[in-house]
């Protein structure tokens, strides 16, 4: 199990929910997606690019991706976790110049360089790495055990989401396996880690780079191409997403600008338009941008599915 068939896997059920609603073939069709799906859905527009190409298949009518603080490069994301978390002052400059002596890099997994990774990250205390400024659930009953399993969208909200999941008439609405002999969880270390996936690119810049070659809609918010992202991430930095569109190089069409949900509003982020790319920040968000920061969620989505610009921030004032 890995990316490649979940893209494959997820084609077929695209390809099977048109046969049975067979009044939504042609409309127009947007990925949208968050964190891991920095893999998931490339993968998977490429696939439906390849596919639609096969005249025994129905083409789906493709016309955008959208990327929510998507994993593109998972070493330099996790280097640059440290560099984030030091900037804002959550570890100490000894922890962060133990990193930098015996880190080689981005790609360094050698045991002395974890070990200086997991010290630095023990001085953050009891935080989120998804949203460094969000309460955290302090009822020791209902926090998850797993040091990977943190609280991704608010204090404790896990546990009413696998309560909720774990009752018997819901399981049934849903058709879940209702009889395991254990409770259903939302995440485990050892089906966390991704180094166990056989096929999961260390990269996904070629993905996007080929992507762009198609004339989809591309953003990252931070795929037209979007990819947006919420600054109070730790867990995926913007600072790391910026470096990897920077290594596209496609080319600025509009140049970095403050953006605003409409008149009268607070800067909600900032925004760059790349050739086939645009690369928007969602200010005061953590990993799960719309639940943080709803209006503006809301409209940046907007903006991605209309095809239209995010509306420019107010200029500042004296």
């Amino acid at each position: 199990m890995g990316d490649n068939m979940t893209a494959i896997d997820s084609h077929i059920f695209l390809l099977r929910w048109f046969d049975r609603f067979p009044e939504y073939k042609g409309r127009e069709f947007f990925i949208v997606g968050e964190s891991y799906a920095g893999h998931y859905i490339p993968e998977l527009a490429i696939t439906i690019d390849v596919q639609n190409k096969n005249p025994k298949l129905t083409p789906i009518n493709l016309k955008g991706i959208s990327i929510g603080n998507g994993i593109l490069e998972f070493a330099e994301e996790q280097a640059e976790l440290y560099e984030y978390l030091w900037h804002r002052a959550f570890i100490s400059d000894a922890a962060h110049d133990t990193i930098a002596k015996h880190c080689k890099g981005p790609d360094d997994l050698s045991a002395v360089c974890q070990a200086a990774r997991d010290t630095a990250y023990g001085n953050t205390g009891d935080i989120s790495a998804f949203n460094v400024y969000a309460p955290t659930c302090h009822d020791k009953k209902v926090r998850p055990t797993d040091s990977k399993c943190m609280d991704i969208a608010g204090p404790c909200l896990a546990h009413f989401v696998e309560a909720y999941l774990n009752q018997h008439q819901v399981q049934t609405a849903i058709h879940a396996n209702t009889a395991l002999k254990y409770p259903w969880v939302g995440c485990r270390t050892r089906t966390y880690n991704l180094k166990r996936f056989g096929d999961s690119p260390t990269s996904m810049l070629p993905h996007l780079k080929a992507l762009v070659t198609t004339g989809i809609r591309i953003w990252l918010f931070r795929v037209l191409l979007w990819r947006y992202s919420g600054d109070f991430d730790a867990m995926v930095p913007v600072t790391a997403t910026k470096r990897s569109v920077e290594k596209l190089q496609l080319g600025v069409e509009k140049d970095w600008r403050a953006w605003s949900p409409g008149p009268g509003k607070d800067v909600a982020g900032y925004v760059i338009a790349y050739k086939g790319l645009v690369l928007a920040t969602v200010r005061g968000a953590g990993h799960m941008v719309t639940v943080d920061q709803p209006e503006r969620g809301f409209a940046l989505l907007t903006s991605f599915l209309r095809g239209e610009p995010l509306p420019s921030a107010a200029p500042q004032t004296d």
